[in-house]
C-alpha cells in the first residue's frame, strides 16, 4: 500500500473477527510478526519517519538455516533481505503498513489497522504470560 492509496482509507478500522483472523495470521509465521511488532516499536508516533527494509534486516533476528561448512544449522540469525521485503509486502497487502518514497528508499509506517493488530497480539501475549503466570503459583 502506497501513501496515496494509505491516505484513501487511513480512518477505516477493521472489524473484530478480522483483526482476531490477522493476528492468528501474523502470529504463526515468525517472521512476520517480529517485523510487525519492529515496525510498531518504532513508527507508534505519526511524526516518525519510519523504518526502512534494511533497518528491519538489521534489528529483526529469527530462526533460520545457516551454512555451517557442509551442513546446514538453525540458529538465531538476522532475517535476509528477501525474507524481509517479502513480509513487508505480505502486511502492506493486509492493509497492515504503507511505505512513503523516499530515494533511494522506501520508509515503511504503520496504518491503524496495524495498530489494531499489533495491539491484539500483545494483549495475546501477556493473557499467556499471566496465565503462564498463575499456573506456576499453584
Amino acid at each position: 500500500m502506497d501513501r496515496s492509496l494509505y491516505e484513501k482509507y487511513k480512518d477505516i478500522k477493521l472489524p473484530v473477527d478480522l483483526v482476531n483472523m490477522y493476528a492468528d495470521i501474523v502470529i504463526n509465521d515468525e517472521a512476520a510478526r517480529k517485523v510487525l511488532i519492529h515496525i510498531g516499536k518504532h513508527t507508534a508516533d505519526e511524526e516518525e519517519l519510519g523504518l526502512t527494509v534494511g533497518q528491519i534486516v538489521e534489528r529483526v533476528h529469527i530462526q533460520r538455516k545457516v551454512q555451517k561448512s557442509n551442513s546446514f544449522v538453525i540458529q538465531n540469525a538476522n532475517i535476509d533481505r528477501k525474507h524481509a521485503e517479502r513480509v513487508v509486502h505480505s502486511l502492506q497487502m493486509m492493509g497492515l503498513c504503507y511505505y512513503r518514497p523516499v530515494p533511494p528508499s522506501k520508509v515503511i509506517n504503520f496504518t491503524v489497522r496495524g495498530k489494531q493488530v499489533a495491539g491484539e497480539i500483545k494483549r495475546r501475549f501477556n493473557n499467556a504470560k499471566s496465565e503462564k503466570g498463575d499456573e506456576e503459583n499453584v
